[in-house]
């Protein structure tokens, strides 16, 4: 499949545009649908929080 977005996962603390990352992924596509997304917090609950997973 010519110019397939291999699926990424990033954990990071700076700010980030996601007009911007959008942009990135879909730029030049013509055979896009749609565009998912996903954004979350994860509470710290008074420093009791041990793991946080991610199944996609």
């Amino acid at each position: 499949m010519p110019g397939a977005v291999v699926p990424t996962v990033r954990i990071q603390a700076e700010d980030f545009d996601v007009a911007a990352e959008i942009a990135k992924i879909t730029q030049g596509r013509a055979d896009i649908g749609a565009v998912v997304t996903f954004s979350g917090l994860c509470r710290d609950e008074a420093g009791r929080l041990a793991a946080l997973e991610l199944e996609h």
